[in-house]
């Protein structure tokens, strides 16, 4: 019985016309205009269809020209398949089809659509008083989303620029993170100095950060969930931290801090 057409495309789209063995393509452009294109693979059967063939007697014989005894190869590899036998025996080819069908459907999976989720806590993990630039360095370094809040764009515009200015040298920190930590710990100690340089600057006008890092997960595309780090940082004016924080006296030390420096 001849290979139906229905065994014969399942085998194709399944292999998604590589060789299970190479993954070479299968099919080539042609050279003359007159061809669609030039087929080099071969339906290549498991148990030979020859009792005499190659593993002819290494396995059922029933449905031979079925889908489950084919195998997609390319010329060269059904030439040393079908020579060696005993190397290429019904469980490797098997295994081998399994493993590349396998393969070949993840290749043609559609991604899924990407989505952040965040951890049920989130909302209750409180934002902290940021004391010095190791610790923004901790909470910046190689996120991958910026939450940031500057003060209102009011009539204390030096006040407003400081706290730009700060937040952006975070984030950016943040972004080259992996290539500073990269270059040895001196670099990162620069880092760490220069934002601490930029915190004792908004000491100076009445200004402090409270932050804080949450880790969310990142699930969709073609690839496993992973973690999505999220920094949260804010500048707050002195008379708008809570009187009942106890970062309150914690700013009050880092504005004494600063200004003997």
């Amino acid at each position: 019985m001849p290979i139906s057409q229905r065994d014969r495309k399942m085998l194709w789209a399944r292999s998604y016309g590589l060789c299970a063995l190479c993954r070479s393509p299968l099919i080539q452009e042609a050279d003359s205009s007159s061809r669609a294109g030039i087929i080099l693979g071969e339906e290549a059967h498991i148990v030979a269809k020859r009792k005499n063939g190659p593993r002819g007697l290494s396995g059922p014989r029933e449905n031979i020209d079925s889908y489950q005894n084919l195998i997609l190869l390319c010329l060269p590899d059904h030439k040393k398949v079908d020579e060696q036998p005993d190397f290429y025996t019904v469980e490797y080819l098997l295994s081998a089809k399994a493993d590349h069908e396998k393969w070949a459907a993840n290749k043609l999976a559609a991604p899924q659509p990407l989505h952040v989720l965040k951890p049920p806590e989130e909302d209750e993990i409180p934002m902290q008083l940021v004391p010095n630039g190791e610790t923004v360095w901790k909470l910046v370094a190689n996120a991958h989303l910026f939450n940031i809040r500057s003060l209102p764009d009011d009539d204390k515009p030096d006040e407003s620029d400081a706290a730009d200015a700060f937040l952006t040298a975070a984030k950016e920190w943040g972004e080259i993170a992996d290539v500073v930590e990269d270059q040895g710990l001196t670099s990162v100690s620069n880092a760490q100095r220069s934002l601490s340089e930029l915190l004792a600057e908004l000491h100076t006008q009445g200004l402090f950060v409270f932050g804080k890092r949450v880790t969310r997960t990142l699930t969709g595309g073609i690839g496993e969930p992973s973690p999505f780090h999220v920094a949260f940082l804010i500048v707050v004016r002195e008379d708008e931290i809570e009187v009942t924080d106890a970062s309150t006296d914690a700013a009050e030390q880092q504005r004494q801090g600063s200004s003997s420096t």
